[in-house]
């Protein structure tokens, strides 16, 4: 489109239109008659893909090139495919997390961790529903339409902030998880002083979200909304007011993607989890085989114990219940030990999955950080640099991270017992497998299987 005026206007056709610049389309074909909107080049089907790409010795190249070439076209089929994967996906992630947070919510015994779990499981459907919007704004972006028609800032102020704000503060949500069992399986007896405290899970997830936003206020201002006055007259629809999202100043500054976007990012929501993770799961992972060892230890004593006062003519069961006798304390805080391990191997489970589909996010982190001054010397003349094949990893590590926000109901269902027992008893599970049981061993079966 062409700049028809870049001062105020007084034509008396464009009365009504306070702002400065004005443009007009130089062919009425990405006009919609019905609507008098301008759509955007890929929003039509007949875009013919022939183009080639030609590269500079810094490995340069204009966009529009790329943009025409078949192996676009191959991506842009990828990325929608894949995008298909992720809203499926994050559709029965959201449903599992609900499932989760019922359970945690129901079950009996309520402690700091399974609010904890509630918390997370919150975050994560959260960030689920603004994934979906992502996807359908880059692949469908006609469905996207209504939000924008909702208001044009939506996407500055809301879905693009908000979803990064959101994967921060499940990050630092299991980075809180996991300070929690470290407390409770390697500082027990400090743990059990801050039993005490009401609301004590408010003190992981108010600093976790309270960080997550920290981190992510510049994101506020990296999209700007701007208002375009567009001179429709020759399609026969009015002048028209356009609003276009684009990056701001602050976005394409060199210092600020370098800085901010590469290296703060890398280090706030890569490096520093990571290790702060793999440190306390190892404290963590050696606490509980050292609980193991003395749980073993302690069951060979009580054996031990029953048996003498077995012999005595003395029953066990009287001499290790009573609530007086230091074997039935040690017995239960053995059981109560027992419990805090299983709890922490949910946490192991976590966190491990959690590397598994983050470790290629941190790395393409630290891929854009050493091509930055590569991508500026292209920007300088006004070309791109980021190659195909990093924007097909970017598809597939943007799958990996709604598979980790989806995957806490088959965690928690792989490694809690008491989240079983409790899922279980929800659905009455137990009941149709003591059905399924009983009908495998009636008489009525017998015979058919005889038969």
């Amino acid at each position: 489109m062409d700049i028809l005026v870049n001062e105020t206007v007084l034509d008396p056709k464009y009365e009504g239109c306070t702002i400065t610049s004005i443009w007009k389309p130089e062919t009425c074909e990405f006009v919609d008659n019905v609507t008098c909107k301008v759509m955007s080049s890929q929003d039509d089907g007949d875009t013919v893909y022939n183009g080639t790409v030609e590269y500079d010795e810094d490995g340069c190249f204009y966009d529009p090139e790329l943009k025409a070439s078949l192996d676009y076209f191959r991506y842009k089929q990828f990325a929608k495919s894949v995008g298909v994967i992720i809203i499926a996906l994050s559709v029965l992630g959201i449903i599992g997390n609900i499932v989760s947070i019922v359970v945690l919510v129901l079950k009996e015994t309520k402690n700091c961790f399974n609010q904890l779990l509630i918390a997370l499981n919150t975050f994560d459907s959260l960030y689920l529903i603004f994934a979906i919007l992502d996807v359908i704004r880059s692949d469908f972006p006609h469905l996207y339409e209504p939000f924008n028609e909702l208001s044009p800032y939506f996407l500055t102020m809301v879905h693009f902030p908000f979803h990064r704000i959101l994967m921060c503060a499940s990050i630092y949500m299991i980075m809180g998880v996991g300070v929690e069992r470290y407390i409770a399986v390697c500082r027990p007896h400090h743990y059990r002083e801050l039993q005490v405290r009401n609301n004590r899970a408010l003190l992981y997830i108010f600093p976790s979200l309270v960080a997550a936003i920290a981190l992510n206020i510049p994101r506020f201002f990296e999209l700007v909304v701007v208002h375009y006055c567009i001179d429709l007259t020759d399609c026969d629809c009015p002048v028209g007011l356009q609003s276009v999202v684009t990056m701001s100043d602050l976005r394409k500054s060199p210092d600020y993607v370098l800085y901010y976007t590469n290296i703060a990012w890398l280090i706030f929501t890569g490096i520093i989890p990571v290790v702060v993770l793999t440190i306390l799961n190892y404290k963590i992972y050696h606490a509980i085989q050292m609980v193991k060892q003395n749980l073993q230890h302690r069951t060979g004593n009580l054996g031990a114990a029953a048996l003498r006062t077995t012999n005595m003519g003395k029953s066990p069961v009287s001499q290790i219940t009573a609530e007086d006798n230091p074997e039935s304390r040690r017995i239960k805080r053995a059981n109560q030990q027992n419990k805090e391990c299983n709890l922490a191997f949910i946490l192991v489970c976590t966190v491990v999955f959690f590397f598994l589909c983050h470790i290629p996010r941190v790395m393409t982190n630290v891929y854009e950080a050493l091509i930055i001054e590569n991508e500026s010397k292209c920007q300088a003349q006004k070309k791109d640099y980021v190659k195909l094949w990093y924007l097909h990893i970017i598809v597939l590590t943007n799958v990996l991270q709604a598979l980790n926000a989806s995957a806490n109901l088959p965690i928690y269902l792989f490694g809690g017992k008491s989240f079983q027992a409790s899922f279980i008893a929800l659905f009455r599970l137990d009941k149709c497998m003591e059905r399924q049981n009983t009908c495998e061993n009636s008489p009525n079966t017998e015979m058919r299987v005889l038969n």
